[in-house]
């Protein structure tokens, strides 16, 4: 049986055609069958350090801002979870009924996650002694024994913050996390805004019974509600923390890139191993802020390549970037194939930085696979540019039919779903020979879980950013949290195997030109804006960090098409470009008739009931009527 994503028990702790199943019910997302998904899971990409360097308190308590509410909390977690468990929420699971409008009143409250930490001599005897954050949802303030020592307002960033100053040698410290009500906090963010000019849409549609202004948070958009799903924007620390000490470089990200020594044949051969060319970028957290760090870097590509290479490290900013480029000869490297192409052989790289005095080490191991990804936009018929343009992938060389589906979240708190959950839906997907997956820009970036399996499975990740049906503001403070997110996502994910295309956004150029918010009487000011965040904003720095892969300024879009309409193209649904998005709830879908011959059909679905045995779990029998007030 497969595992239940409505659990609340947590694990110690076209050319292609995809499509999405749409519900009317509440309840839908408990039963998407592709879905976003958050669970802390390092087996493959971990950094090290001695053990004495790092400090972990699962100690931690929950408290409501006026101290009305107490319990036990759990990190990585949330509050939500955390109330369910304690018995503070007593009208049962979320889904259930009305709960998402009964337990409302959580996200519209202020809580406060607390915990003590042991001073320890050694850890602060290093150079630098910081507190880092992999997750924290969304907006708060971190104080290290009162002391404020940095805040947050993106839920997709990774924290670094300072604390050596504050730590008390042999001493508790304490350390606490107040969250603000996402809520208030999206409110009080449009207001501002709305005094300059209204970044719309203002609410979701009065039907989703959901919760305003999700555009002016950096926080998973479908937490607000989708039609789709229901609302639980939830707080806390949702991914894995820790205090750690260094003297010199802290390996944080590696950026692998491989390219054939020469031009792979367009027709599958599972028996070339041909010569690849090897870049390695690794990123570093330094324990000074500026000047030089010396030491060396050791390279291992499973047990067919080492290489040491001494380092003269440059830091600014209390971080460095290393290059290395080097060459796999011919013969030792199985290529990686998508699911029904070939095998997915995937080959563990470590890289091991010690420094000059060989006092201190950090590391960082990766699975790599080796292949090539293109999408490719050449004139249909070169003779008749008004063919359009393909939209197709080629991997290693190869056009392939790309066939999956668009992953949204399967539960709308990214702790209550396991790897397991994770594996059972992408072992799902590939058995029923799909071969790629869209992670879809309403929810989240996936855990690392999810994009090992991918790898592991011959599954093309189409990776969305999270910016999805809104217009989105463009002040300087919300443009800097942005470059923080994409810089932080790419450098985590762009060593996978599996990640096809980068994607700025869900339908927005759609939105805008379609005038979905009324955003016609100023048009102008809104394309600018369009284009400053996807644009000039986050593909500078996407194709800064990755030029390995093609990006996608929206879905849908006619690609190049839009581009040279100035982003923003009269018709976003063209079949004759780019990727479609199409849905008819009204014809009679099995003929065939009404769908389109599209280039690329990146989104396509459905109207549906869930099944009755999950509809079963989320209502009464009073409900089971297509006129009851629940339905």
């Amino acid at each position: 049986m497969a595992p239940n994503p409505l659990s609340r028990e947590r694990e110690a702790r076209r050319e292609g055609a995809w499509w999405r199943v749409y519900s009317p019910s509440l309840v839908c997302l408990a039963i998407m069958c592709l879905a976003t998904i958050y669970l802390a899971y390092a087996a493959f990409a971990s950094t090290h350090l001695r053990p004495s360097d790092i400090i972990v308190n699962s100690q931690w308590s929950l408290s409501s801002s006026n101290h009305s509410v107490t319990v036990s909390g759990t990190v990585p977690g949330g509050v939500y979870s955390d109330l369910l468990l304690a018995d503070v929420l007593t009208g049962g699971d979320l889904y259930y009924r009305y709960n998402d409008l009964d337990y409302r009143w959580v996200a519209e409250e202020n809580w406060t996650y607390s915990t003590l930490v042991q001073g320890d001599a050694a850890l602060l005897g290093h150079e630098r002694v910081a507190l880092i954050f992999e997750g924290l949802d969304t907006v708060a303030r971190v104080l290290v024994n009162d002391e404020l020592v940095g805040t947050s307002d993106n839920m997709f960033v990774r924290y670094v913050y300072d604390v050596k100053q504050l730590l008390k040698e042999s001493e508790d410290n304490t350390l606490q996390v107040e969250f603000e009500s996402p809520v208030e906090y999206a409110a009080r963010q449009y207001e501002a805004q709305a005094a300059d000019y209204v970044v719309p849409p203002k609410c979701v549609d009065d039907a989703y019974k959901g919760v305003c202004h999700a555009n002016h948070i950096r926080k998973m958009q479908a937490s607000f509600s989708w039609d789709w799903g229901p609302a639980f924007p939830n707080l806390g620390i949702w991914k894995d923390w820790h205090l750690t000490g260094w003297n010199t470089l802290l390996v944080s990200d590696v950026f692998f890139s491989a390219v054939p020594a020469s031009p792979l044949p367009t027709v599958p051969d599972h028996d070339l191993r041909p010569s690849w060319i090897i870049t390695v970028k690794v990123w570093c957290d330094a324990a000074i802020q500026s000047g030089n760090v010396f030491g060396n870097v050791v390279i291992t590509v499973g047990n067919i390549y080492t290489s040491e290479h001494p380092v003269s490290a440059t830091v600014e900013h209390y971080e460095t970037q290393l290059t290395f480029t080097f060459t796999i000869d011919e013969g030792e490297i199985e290529m990686w194939w998508p699911n029904g192409y070939g095998s997915q052989p995937l080959y563990n790289m470590t890289i091991l930085w010690t420094d000059t005095n060989q006092s201190e080490t950090s590391s960082k191991s990766i699975r790599v696979g080796f292949r090539t990804v293109e999408l490719n936009q050449d004139f249909v018929d070169s003779s008749d540019e008004t063919k359009g343009r393909h939209f197709r992938v080629l991997v290693n060389n190869v056009t392939m039919f790309m066939k999956g589906s668009n992953w949204i979240p399967a539960h709308v708190l990214p702790e209550s779903v396991t790897v397991d959950y994770t594996r059972y839906l992408l072992q799902a997907a590939a058995d029923t020979h799909q071969n790629c997956i869209r992670v879809w820009g309403g929810g989240i970036y996936e855990s690392d879980a999810f994009y090992e399996i991918a790898d592991e499975l011959g599954i093309l990740i189409w990776e969305d950013f999270m910016f999805a049906c809104s217009m989105y503001p463009v002040k300087q403070d919300f443009l800097d949290s942005v470059k923080t997110e994409v810089t932080s996502q790419v450098r985590r994910l762009q060593h996978h195997a599996s990640i096809l295309l980068w994607a700025s956004n869900n339908e927005n150029e759609a939105a805008l030109r379609g005038n979905w918010y009324g955003t016609s009487s100023n048009f102008e000011q809104y394309k600018t804006d369009y284009v400053v965040l996807y644009v000039d904003t986050i593909r500078s720095i996407v194709e800064d960090l990755d030029s390995s892969r093609s990006f996608a300024v929206s879905s849908p879009s006619n690609g190049i098409e839009s581009e040279e309409e100035g982003y923003i193209a009269q018709n976003p649904y063209s079949n004759l470009y780019g990727d479609v998005h199409f849905y008819d709830y009204l014809s009679d879908a099995w003929t065939g008739k009404s769908t389109p011959r599209t280039r690329f059909a990146s989104e396509y679905g459905f109207q549906s009931w869930p099944s009755f045995k999950t509809l079963k779990e989320a209502t009464t029998e009073e409900d089971w009527s297509s006129w009851s007030p629940i339905m």
